[in-house]
């Protein structure tokens, strides 16, 4: 389970406060009806676009062979989305709650932001003296 959220660094507790109490809702509610099926809508409409290209296609087809060891069949895929329920969502969501696991990752807003902390972040390498002939 993932979120993401882009926000300034003074809104950053707010943000994690508010991200945090919307998991505990979900988990304490679960999804609704109307959720679970744009979520299946989404996926599927992905899945299809998806196949569209060609590298997304080979990956799809050697995740298969790699978790199933062979490939699987398209309609199968749909088939297993549309079989997914509330319930079995709401479960997967308190098992993923229950571990507890959190990570949060916190990125500069600008690609010259990303050096500088870099370099800040990294210690500085003695390098050998050459000999000069």
């Amino acid at each position: 389970m993932g979120s993401y959220a882009c926000t300034s660094v003074c809104d950053f507790a707010k943000a994690e406060e508010r991200t945090l109490r919307t998991i505990d809702e979900f988990v304490a509610g679960g999804p609704t009806k109307e959720e679970v099926q744009r979520a299946k809508a989404q996926l599927k409409a992905g899945i299809i676009f998806s196949l569209e290209n060609l590298w997304d296609r080979a990956t799809l087809f050697a995740r298969d062979e790699l978790y199933y060891g062979a490939k699987s069949k398209f309609s199968e895929s749909l088939d297993s989305i549309e079989r997914v329920t509330e319930a079995d969502i709401a479960e997967a969501a308190s098992n993923l709650k229950r571990v507890g696991l959190t990570s949060v990752k916190i990125l500069p807003s600008t690609a010259r932001g990303v050096s500088r902390h870099l370099k800040k972040a990294t210690p500085k390498r003695k390098t050998p003296k050459t000999e000069r002939r």
